[in-house]
């Protein structure tokens, strides 16, 4: 008995013993860091993965990449450790993995990377053109006999990049150029997020919806979306925009992954375009600039104009539309000041839309007209000059001359003749009477005359006054209706517009297509916010104050970025959407709360 106990503190002593040696030696083990990657050669546009190995490390050290950031942008990263027992020794290994995408192109060495006191070797990489190398490769096909595609061809083709164009490539100051940006890719994107285009001393207004389609590039079929900008440099010389960056996750289907459904990042930089903005043509400096590919001006008046009344107002409204501008830039079409009337403008009507295209601003200006006296009166031409930027040459666009015959008004009473009444003298029944008698008779009789005349006098002034205030109620009446019934016709007209609209997207629901869906609704949110320019769903996100609707919009924007629209719900998306509309037009208190009826 007392030997088994002995022997058990022996072997409990010995393994006491075994493990101060493994933890010994693992702590006067020397520290080691080591650098790798998963690919030497990419497009731009992909990524790679840069692998840092670290073992006998403290706890606290940590790779540092600030030489590597230089020419490479981290995506993610993370970190994993392990400890394992190899030739009776302990260790333990910590791996750090990084996903860079380079940022432009060349061969690039990776620096060496420090943790605390040790350091990596230094790697190189090669990164090419997509662009150079998609046209590379379709020149070879050209030139030479189809070849068998090989494992390694199809891993040079990138998996996702972007082109960038411009057109005109040398616009005028202010005027409109269109920025052209696809991306193609060939896996399936999860979480995209793309950047928008910028360049200093430029405005850009995203035009229509994505266009969606396929195309084949030297045997490979990539999807591409297509999205638009109207670009307005605002000063002239050589302006650089840069592209935008995309990044999201990308689907592996390749033989490794086919049964694990995994994902790996993905980035991607558009290219730089550069544009030589034209000044200011020395024929339109002394006019007001406005270049525009077209400007049509057109009036329309509330009544005849050979048939005018003093004092009546008629209404006026000019409309200037322009393709290739914004209404921003367009100018002020009535004056306030013209001699013989009295002129009350209201306030402008500015829209700016969309084809898809190109931009369209329009002017709307409405004046009240009141003529201030009777006769022939000339309302003078309105010339706006523009400068042709197809044609190169200053145009005018002209609303001609106007001349109008002013009737004087009905609202004067004329003056009337006071008739004259006479009553014949009594005579008197007897010639005996008394002087007495026959001078109060004569009293009584010259009262009674004075009486009559002052009653004809008051009931004539009665009637005058009478029929004055027939006349100005009548009147009044003609110039309330006059001024009623534009606006009657104008909500008669939002109503049905709105009618309208609403069945286009109770198709759309119907339907369950996102791109019809979006249509719709951008043109539901021009009529809910009439002094907002609306062009794409970013800007309805922007006038949303719930973040359901928000939400709601966002979602529907990155379905077009997916090859389908499964689990999208259209309904309920339009139910979020409609309640954020109709507690808008609460807000505006718009046609008169028919946004609410027409909404669910």
């Amino acid at each position: 008995m007392i030997y088994f106990a002995r022997s058990q503190t022996h072997h409990r002593w010995l393994c006491i013993l075994a493990m101060l040696f493994f933890l010994f030696g693992a702590a006067i083990a020397e520290a080691t860091v080591t650098a790798s990657i998963d690919k030497p050669t990419l497009m731009l546009g992909d990524t790679f993965q840069l692998s840092v190995y670290g073992e006998g490390l403290s706890n606290n050290a940590v790779p540092d990449l600030s030489q590597v950031v230089n020419d490479f942008e981290l995506i993610s990263s993370n970190q994993t450790q392990q400890v394992a027992m190899v030739n009776n020794r302990m260790t333990s290994q910590t791996v750090w993995m990084f996903v860079l995408a380079p940022k432009h192109v060349g061969t690039m060495n990776i620096p060496a990377i420090s943790i605390g006191t040790q350091q990596t070797a230094p790697l190189t990489i090669k990164v090419t053109d997509p662009a150079k190398s998609q046209s590379n490769n379709a020149a070879a096909s050209d030139n030479s006999q189809p070849t068998p595609t090989t494992p390694q061809a199809v891993d040079t083709k990138p998996n996702i990049f972007i082109k960038a164009e411009l057109s005109p490539s040398s616009p005028y100051v202010q005027s409109e150029a269109i920025y052209t940006l696809r991306l193609f890719y060939n896996k399936q994107i999860i979480n995209p997020q793309m950047g928008i285009p910028s360049a200093e001393g430029a405005n850009f207004i995203r035009i229509g919806d994505n266009r969606i389609y396929q195309k084949t590039i030297d045997n490979h079929s990539y999807q591409v979306i297509e999205m638009k900008y109207a670009v307005f440099p605002e000063k002239d010389g050589i302006l650089s925009i840069k592209g935008p960056e995309f990044s999201g996750d990308v689907t592996l289907n390749d033989d490794q992954n086919l049964f694990i459904g995994g994902t790996k990042p993905i980035h991607a930089q558009s290219n730089t375009v550069m544009i030589n903005v034209k000044p200011i043509p020395d024929s339109a400096h002394d006019t007001w600039w406005l270049p525009a590919e077209d400007v049509q001006i057109s009036e329309k008046w509330s009544s005849n104009l050979d048939n005018v009344q003093a004092g009546v107002p008629i209404t006026r409204t000019i409309t200037l539309a322009a393709k290739g501008t914004t209404a921003s830039q367009l100018p002020v079409l009535i004056s306030a000041n013209l001699p013989g009337f009295q002129v009350y403008p209201d306030k402008p009507t500015l829209t700016s839309s969309s084809d898809g295209e190109t931009v369209f601003g329009t002017r709307i200006e409405r004046a009240a007209y009141i003529p201030s006296e009777s006769g022939s009166v000339t309302i003078p031409a309105v010339k706006i000059e523009w400068w042709n930027t197809r044609t190169n040459q200053l145009e005018t666009a002209i609303l001609p001359a106007k001349t109008m015959t002013v009737i004087k008004g009905s609202g004067t009473a004329e003056q009337t003749d006071t008739p004259k009444s006479t009553v014949s003298n009594q005579q008197l029944q007897s010639a005996n009477m008394m002087p007495m008698t026959q001078s109060l008779l004569a009293y009584v009789q010259k009262a009674t005359t004075w009486f009559w005349i002052a009653l004809v006098l008051v009931m004539i002034w009665v009637v005058t006054i009478i029929g004055f205030l027939i006349d100005k109620k009548k009147s009044d009446d003609k110039n309330r209706q006059m001024m009623k019934s534009p606006a009657s016709d104008s909500i008669k007209e939002g109503e049905e517009s709105l009618k309208k609209l609403k069945a286009q997207m109770d198709r759309a629901v119907k339907a369950h297509d996102p791109l019809q869906f979006s249509t719709a609704l951008i043109a539901l949110a021009r009529h809910t916010w009439p002094e907002t320019e609306i062009l794409s769903l970013r800007d309805i996100v922007k006038k949303c104050q719930t973040v359901a609707a928000q939400e709601a919009i966002l979602g529907l924007d990155e379905l077009r970025y997916s090859y389908s629209s499964t689990g999208w719900q259209a309904d309920v998306t339009w139910k979020v959407i409609a309640k954020e509309l109709v507690k808008a037009s609460h807000d505006t208190k718009s046609d008169d709360d028919v946004l609410p009826k027409l909404y669910p």
